[in-house]
C-alpha cells in the first residue's frame, strides 16, 4: 500500500494510493435498478476487458488498415498524430477519407472475433434489472453477452457494423 508522507491518498484518505476509493452506491440507484428503472450506458471500457481494442486503438488499427489496403494514398501520418490530442476529430477524419463500406469491413475485422472468456463485468451486469442499455461502442461485445436479455438495447454512433437498434421485443 503507498500512501504519502502524512498517511494518505492521492484522495485525501487513508489506504492504497494508486486505487481511488470507491463510493458507495446511492439507495436511489439501487432502488431505481430493483423497479427496472434505470438505463445502463455501457462504454468501450465494457469490451476493453474481454480484449477488444479501446476506441483509440480501434482508430490506430482504422489508420493502419486504411494505408495498407487503400488504393488511394491519404495522409494518415497526422491522423495518427491527432490520436494524441483529439480522436472525435480523427474518427471524422477518417469516416470522411474511407468509403463507408470499406470502413464497415474494417471495422468488422477489428471487432468481430470470438471472445474466449466473458469477463465478470458481464455477469455482473447481467444480474441487475436495467430497463435499457445505451452505448456509442462499435464492438457488439454488450449483446453477445446476454444483455440482450433486457428490453431494448440502443446503439448511438455512426458507423455501425451491426444493426443499430435491437432488442428482446419487450416495449
Amino acid at each position: 500500500m503507498s500512501t504519502n508522507p502524512s498517511g494518505e491518498n492521492a484522495w485525501g484518505e487513508g489506504g492504497n494510493w494508486d486505487e481511488p476509493p470507491v463510493p458507495p452506491i446511492p439507495p436511489e440507484l439501487i432502488a431505481a435498478c430493483g423497479a427496472k428503472d434505470c438505463v445502463l450506458f455501457a462504454g468501450g471500457g465494457i469490451g476493453a476487458q474481454a480484449g477488444l481494442p479501446t476506441w483509440g486503438e480501434a482508430l490506430e488499427k482504422l489508420i493502419s488498415m486504411a494505408e495498407k489496403r487503400l488504393e488511394e494514398p491519404g495522409e494518415w501520418t497526422s491522423l495518427r498524430a491527432g490520436l494524441q490530442t483529439n480522436q472525435s476529430v480523427v474518427a471524422e477524419l477518417i469516416g470522411s477519407r474511407v468509403p463507408r463500406d470499406i470502413l464497415l469491413k474494417f471495422v468488422r475485422e477489428i471487432y468481430e472475433h470470438p471472445v474466449a472468456v466473458m469477463p465478470p463485468i458481464f455477469r455482473i451486469l447481467n444480474s441487475i434489472p436495467f430497463a435499457s442499455v445505451i452505448t456509442t461502442n462499435w464492438d457488439t461485445c454488450s449483446s453477445r453477452a446476454s444483455v440482450i436479455e433486457i428490453r431494448r438495447f440502443c446503439h448511438c454512433g455512426t458507423p455501425m457494423p451491426s444493426p443499430s437498434i435491437s432488442g428482446n421485443g419487450d416495449s
